[in-house]
């Protein structure tokens, strides 16, 4: 998992060593959750970020991912999992279509591709239509004063709505494979609805949470606190983001 995932939610993994000292810290408070093949110990702040850790069935780690628990909701159109070379028994990722239309769902606003933390608890016919809880954490990120502001620095020949979403783990680079799995990322435009700096327990580093409205609906956004100096409700964020999503599973 990427270091820049962990920051965003205050949380510094550079390297090995950092990885297991987390995992050190965070072991012992963990609730558990039997899955297909091992088990989660998730960790939860208490404000939204958690940890959610990956033991095999011979009680071994195999992997330690983060999510963000948020507000969002989002309607989802299910239609399959998405498997990469290397990933763990407990590693799960879905694509789908938010705000789906006709039968089969592969029609709606736009498709996308999400990381799941919990994929290997769940219980899901696909394909099928839900609710997502979605998190956006930010690799790269420019805030605007307010949507003028932003519709003023589109100059360029490509020009993107203040709410706007680019599905970019669905795309390919030149001498990719046709075959190669699309990867949970997206660019993403959207209005600040409200913000709060936020300080992880774990660490004492600061992020920024933001309730985001983009095309299709409403985001959790995390933000690494060395990325901006300010947010605030008003301000148009825009940038390029690793999503993480649950599905909520006593959707009516």
């Amino acid at each position: 998992m990427a270091a820049p995932h962990f920051s965003s939610i205050g949380l510094e993994v550079a390297s090995a060593a950092d990885m297991q000292a987390l995992i050190d810290r965070v072991v012992e408070d963990s609730e558990y959750l039997e899955a297909r093949g091992g088990v989660y110990l998730i960790w939860q702040a208490g404000d939204g970020p958690e940890l959610w850790l990956q033991c095999d069935e011979e009680n071994t780690v195999i992997g330690l991912c983060p999510h963000f628990v948020g507000t969002s909701r989002l309607r989802v159109g299910l239609i399959a999992a998405v498997e990469r070379p290397g990933q763990t028994a407990l590693d799960g990722s879905f694509y789908g279509w938010v705000n789906p239309r006709g039968e089969d769902f592969t029609e709606g606003d736009y498709p996308l591709v999400f990381d799941c933390p919990d994929a290997g608890a769940l219980a899901v016919e696909l394909p099928c239509e839900t609710t997502v809880q979605l998190s956006a954490f930010a690799h790269h990120v420019e805030v605007y004063d307010d949507p003028a502001a932003y519709e003023r620095s589109q100059t360029g020949e490509s020009k993107f709505a203040s709410m706007s979403f680019v599905p970019a783990g669905l795309f390919r680079g030149e001498g990719e494979a046709e075959a190669t799995p699309p990867v949970a990322y997206g660019i993403l435009t959207g209005h600040v609805t409200a913000a709060e700096q936020r300080q992880n327990p774990l660490s004492g580093r600061t992020y920024w949470y933001a309730a985001v409205t983009t095309l299709g609906g409403a985001v959790d956004v995390v933000i690494a606190g060395e990325l901006v100096p300010r947010l605030a409700a008003g301000n148009v964020v825009s940038g390029g983001f690793w999503l993480s999503g649950q599905v909520i599973q006593d959707d009516a």
